[in-house]
């Protein structure tokens, strides 16, 4: 996709700290936190979710990975993504490429999530997806996964 800004990037191989399954972590450009990185899909998507539940299974595995090859195991980890059905047609800023951020440290926004719902698995966002835009977070070492609607939520979030 030529007006993707991922898409087009062709330094996001080279910027990349760990790579596997199709995706590429890279320290984020604009970190809110010291410990700031992004996932970005190979593969163009205006969500996750819409790479299937085998992508965000694989997203679970190389996360984990990647914090371990950082040595930062122990530090609490969360991950956010607010996930489009659509590309952006509107004037408010949005990225159009499947990314989810990762933070690394003493950062927590759950309590600043709106009303959202509990996911067992992280492949069961697929589902929820397909209904609507969604926001996605995790607190990783708790196991903890929510989803809500992205409407909820302004795209620059995080």
């Amino acid at each position: 996709m030529t007006s993707c800004a991922f898409c087009k990037r062709e330094d996001i191989r080279q910027r990349s700290l760990y790579s596997n399954f199709g995706l590429h972590c890279v320290k984020d450009l604009y970190p809110v936190t010291a410990h700031h990185y992004l996932v970005i899909a190979e593969q163009h998507a205006v969500a996750m979710a819409q790479l299937g539940g085998q992508m965000l299974e694989n997203l679970e595995r190389l996360v984990s990975s990647f914090r371990l090859q950082l040595g930062l195991v122990g530090m609490k980890m969360q991950l956010f993504e607010r996930g489009n059905l659509y590309e952006n047609i509107s004037a408010r800023p949005s990225l159009d490429h499947a990314h989810v951020h990762i933070f690394l440290g003493a950062i927590s926004f759950e309590s600043d999530l709106p009303k959202c719902h509990s996911l067992a698995d992280i492949s069961d966002l697929t589902h929820y997806a397909k209904r609507q835009a969604y926001f996605y977070y995790s607190d990783f070492d708790s196991q903890v996964r929510k989803v809500g609607a992205a409407a909820d939520v302004p795209s620059q979030f995080v």
